[in-house]
């Protein structure tokens, strides 16, 4: 199985994983997006906000590390939305 293979089966199932960047927790995802290729996902939707909830996508290309035992993801630092 290649790497991109490997990267592809672990963001599938971190559904409800915790997001963070270095500047503190973002929220948790809440769903994995699909572009063309149904075998690759695309972007991670991340719901944020206590009393103003939104969702923001997160490219993987900016998910720096994923702890599986921890529920977490390390992403860097988001632009300001």
């Amino acid at each position: 199985m290649s790497a991109l293979s490997r990267a592809g089966l672990a963001f599938r199932h971190c559904g409800g994983f915790r997001v963070h960047s270095p500047d503190g927790h973002i929220g948790f995802v809440e769903d994995v997006l699909f572009g063309c290729d149904a075998d690759r996902p695309a972007a991670l939707a991340v719901r944020s906000g206590l009393f103003r909830p939104r969702v923001e996508l997160v490219a993987l290309e900016d998910i720096v590390e994923i702890l599986p035992s921890e529920r977490r993801l390390i992403v860097r630092a988001l632009p300001p939305s």
